[in-house]
């Protein structure tokens, strides 16, 4: 790709102006649409939509998170299996659970990079197989939400948001482009698995992280990242009722994050919203309730795990923190033994010399010495 990029000096330069306006000009589209939304949204109705919500609802949807993390964690599980290091699988699960909420809500640089990052150093692994790590697991992700977007748009007739321009466009790319990278990217794996990444890079010298799996793992990447995103659905059908068939919530959760990916908003912040009540608000579903919906799914699926992962950093950073000063404080101790072993030595070398010197001048004095 850097090499044609390369030979194509025009190319590059749309592909760094799409880069830089795309996202933007998605924004702007955006924020238009959620601008006329709020404006028609009853606010009272949004809470009071939020005080009808069941009990068992909320209950239900915080169970599916759980599954969601679980299956997002498994993530992680793969990439071991693909990269082969040493960390136990409870501490890979935890590592990227921890990592997965940050990440929903500050973003992917600082949750499914920094974080991970920060978390696998600790527990001994290398920057580059965390690289690996990381890498795998956008994998698994986005080739699982491509795989699951591109049947259900295939046999299912998603509802597209009337007032979002190109909605349907954006449909039929979503179902050509997702099934060509599911079926592009086995059928690498089949071809090159486990051969590097680079191309002028000999696969025998190349580190694991730096090869393709095995079709077998990118078949369970599929699966996983699939089953992901229907439990992220599955949250959002319960915190929506059954006003909603579960078809058009999954399509929205992929245009959602999509969308998000485009704009760059950590969180997908108000993206997210907007895209749901654009898509899934219709005469018996209100907007109002779309909104307590996702302002639901936000604190269950987003906010609750944050503040659980905010504690298992806060507790892992102390916990380093303490092996850092114990260990220098050892280090001080075990100094401070050697200076003294110095000095002992140094006394015993001294005193052996001085009985060298006395035993020499006796031995001296008794040769030379005058005859009585």
């Amino acid at each position: 790709m850097k090499n044609w990029l390369a030979r194509h000096p025009h190319s590059q330069t749309a592909l760094r102006w799409l880069q830089r306006w795309g996202g933007l000009a998605l924004l702007v589209v955006v924020a238009v649409v959620m601008a006329r939304q709020a404006k028609s949204i009853d606010w009272g109705g949004v809470a009071e939509a939020l005080q009808a919500t069941p009990v068992t609802s909320l209950i239900a949807a915080a169970l599916l998170t759980v599954l969601s993390y679980f299956t997002y964690a498994c993530y992680d599980l793969v990439a071991r299996r693909q990269i082969g290091h040493h960390i136990l699988p409870r501490h890979c699960l935890r590592i990227a659970a921890v990592s997965y909420a940050v990440n929903l809500t500050l973003g992917a640089m600082l949750g499914g990079a920094a974080t991970r990052l920060r978390l696998y150093s600790a527990a001994g692994l290398k920057p580059e197989q965390t690289a690996g790590v990381i890498l795998s697991a956008i994998y698994t992700n986005w080739i699982g939400l491509a795989a699951l977007a591109a049947t259900l748009f295939a046999i299912y007739e998603i509802r597209m948001p009337s007032n979002l321009p190109g909605a349907d466009m954006a449909a039929l790319l979503i179902q050509w482009v997702g099934s060509i990278a599911v079926v592009g990217y086995v059928a690498l794996c089949i071809w090159k698995g486990g051969q590097a990444l680079v191309a002028d890079r000999d696969s025998v010298t190349a580190s694991p992280w730096q090869r393709l799996p095995g079709w077998r793992l990118s078949l369970a990447q599929v699966g996983l990242g699939a089953l992901n995103w229907l439990w992220v659905a599955a949250v959002w059908r319960m915190l929506l009722g059954d006003d909603v068939a579960f078809g058009n919530v999954v399509g929205m959760v992929a245009m959602a994050s999509l969308a998000g990916v485009i704009i760059r908003v950590p969180g997908g912040l108000g993206v997210m919203e907007a895209v749901a009540v654009g898509m899934l608000s219709g005469p018996q579903l209100p907007p109002h309730a779309v909104l307590a919906a996702a302002l639901l799914f936000r604190a269950i699926y987003c906010i609750a795990p944050l503040l659980l992962a905010s504690t298992f950093l806060v507790a892992t950073e102390l916990r380093q923190r303490r092996i850092r000063r114990e260990g220098r404080s050892q280090g001080q101790s075990q100094g401070q033994d050697r200076g003294e072993q110095g000095e002992r030595a140094k006394s015993a070398a001294a005193a052996r010399r001085k009985t060298q010197d006395a035993s020499l001048m006796k031995a001296d004095s008794g040769h030379y010495g005058p005859v009585s």
